[in-house]
């Protein structure tokens, strides 16, 4: 059986849970992408942080992890910097 595939996202600064995004290599949510900026997460167990580039991580997980988790991960990270307006 092969090694784990390595994940990539965050993990929860109070409870230290990894939260994927993706898989190594993913270049779709490559340096620039909106995944990356400054956002809001909350995690499963409801503790909210403030995210960035900085805190994204690599990780193996000791289970499969499904495209539909990592997307509804991707999607509950939200942006909390306002769009600037001229």
């Amino acid at each position: 059986m092969g090694e784990p595939p390595t994940y990539w996202g965050i993990r929860c600064q109070t409870c230290l849970q990894a939260v994927p995004f993706g898989i190594r290599p993913d270049h779709s949510h490559g340096a620039g992408s909106a995944i990356l900026r400054t956002g809001m997460y909350e995690c499963v167990h409801g503790h909210k942080h403030v995210y960035g580039p900085e805190d994204i991580r690599f990780f193996h997980s000791t289970h499969p992890v499904t495209n539909a988790e990592m997307k509804g991960n991707r999607a509950a990270y939200k942006r909390i910097l306002p769009s600037r307006k001229s």
